[in-house]
């Protein structure tokens, strides 16, 4: 039972080096509710007498605005070189963000990273920056407890295709650096 951990971790990362040929769903740009009615036959759009609007004029038919498509961002992959981690643990990742967005999550992240000569692997979240074009720094700490506080993980070029990034990683808890070189870096939408 403490496998599942592990199988889902591999599973996200089969999906992230996979990846997709779209720049992912999108939604309309707009859609317009239905009017209520108190003639209409049809009674998801009519109203109790009650429920009346007040005016019958036309600038009060209600209109709303979907979601936007947003940038979206993985990080995945396993660095090794280098590591300063205690036992020169290398230590793995897999994390998504929204990096650009209109809605609620924007900036956020969620993902898991995991230390493998310390047994550590934990759900994280957590917030990321575009330092610059195409570069992406992420901030993120275990949900669960302190075992994973303030890891940075940043990409040093503009993503490439396929696991051929380079992705640096610090953190505070535990306290160490690696690099990994063979990462997949996928940056989808606008």
């Amino acid at each position: 039972m403490r496998a599942w951990p592990a199988v889902l971790l591999c599973l996200l990362m089969v999906c992230a080096v996979v990846g997709c040929g779209t720049p992912g769903p999108t939604q309309p740009d707009s859609f317009r509710l239905p009017t209520p009615s108190l003639a209409s036959p049809d009674p998801m759009t009519s109203l109790p007498l009650s429920a009346a609007p007040l005016t019958t004029d036309s600038s009060s038919q209600r209109t709303a605005r979907g979601p936007k498509a947003s940038e979206q961002l993985v990080f995945s992959g396993v660095a090794t070189m280098g590591s300063t981690f205690p036992s020169q643990s290398p230590v793995g990742f897999w994390i998504w963000c929204e990096a650009e967005s209109e809605n609620p999550y924007d900036g956020e992240c969620n993902g898991a990273m995991y230390f493998y000569a310390l047994h550590i692997t934990r759900h994280v979240e957590g917030e990321v920056v575009e330092t610059s074009e195409g570069i992406y720094e992420m901030t993120v700490s275990s949900t669960q407890d302190t075992s994973i506080i303030n890891c940075v993980l940043k990409n040093t070029e503009e993503a490439q295709h396929g696991p051929n990034n380079t992705v640096q990683v610090t953190c505070s808890t535990p306290s160490g650096s690696a690099t990994s070189t063979t990462s997949v870096v996928n940056v989808t939408g606008p």
